[in-house]
């Protein structure tokens, strides 16, 4: 998605909040703390739904619930293609609370960016 910047058409900036490899980064409260303030500084919020993100639930779900908590917008990328929310893969954190499900595209993901406000709980 950093690459995506660049293109022509496409108004877009893109900060990677995660955590990299520290001493800190084993302090649960600590990465909670500075994921805390990264999402606060933002008014979109994008979880990638890949095949093991149902899986993930160290991070995934806290983070979407500050995100929520803060009323992002909520856009969730589905890097398979698809436009639909997929129960075997995306993390029940995200059912239902007025998340986008788009396709991985830089042209999808920018209209999204740029059109879509989350409506009350039902996904989209």
């Amino acid at each position: 998605m950093k690459t995506w910047e660049g293109l022509r058409g496409f108004d877009f900036k893109f900060i990677n909040n995660g955590i990299h490899e520290s001493p800190e980064c084993n302090n649960i409260k600590h990465v909670k703390s500075l994921c805390r303030s990264r999402i606060k500084k933002g008014d979109i919020y994008i979880i990638l739904i890949g095949n093991d993100t149902r899986s993930k639930h160290k991070y995934v779900r806290w983070e979407t619930e500050v995100a929520v908590e803060k009323e992002c917008t909520i856009i969730a990328v589905n890097l398979n293609g698809s436009r639909y929310m997929n129960p075997k893969l995306c993390p029940p954190v995200v059912n239902d609370i007025g998340a986008i499900f788009v396709a991985f595209s830089p042209e999808i993901i920018s209209h999204a960016i740029s059109n879509y406000k989350n409506p009350p709980a039902e996904n989209y």
